[in-house]
């Protein structure tokens, strides 16, 4: 699955690019790279492309026993004051391995 704003049929999905890294079974793990965000930005665009978050029943998935919420981790933000200065990365890295544990877990 990749999608991006170059290639998306539908508007709405401009500004999101999503690109899996990982499968099993039925889940999958995907980086998404957002370039403005909004609120639920990632959960209503994977909703549209008919792949909704792991128990985000507010976008349409069906909820798996025994496990709770739904995981979202931010790798990076780039904060800008404006376009040339001030600007601010602040970073969170986790590996795929360790993300992958949860996909695997899923499925």
């Amino acid at each position: 699955m990749t999608a991006s704003r170059e290639t998306a049929e539908n508007d709405s999905l401009r500004g999101t690019m999503i690109d899996e890294v990982h499968r099993a079974g039925a889940a999958s793990l995907v980086k998404i790279r957002i370039h403005r965000g909004q609120r639920h930005q990632v959960r209503a665009h994977m909703a549209a492309m008919s792949y909704p978050l792991v128990n985000d029943t507010l976008y349409g998935a069906r909820e798996v026993p025994h496990k709770k919420g739904f995981r979202l981790h931010c790798e990076k933000v780039v904060l800008r004051a404006d376009a040339k200065k001030n600007r601010r990365e602040i970073k969170a890295p986790l590996s795929v391995a360790e993300l992958a544990k949860f996909v695997v877990n899923l499925s």
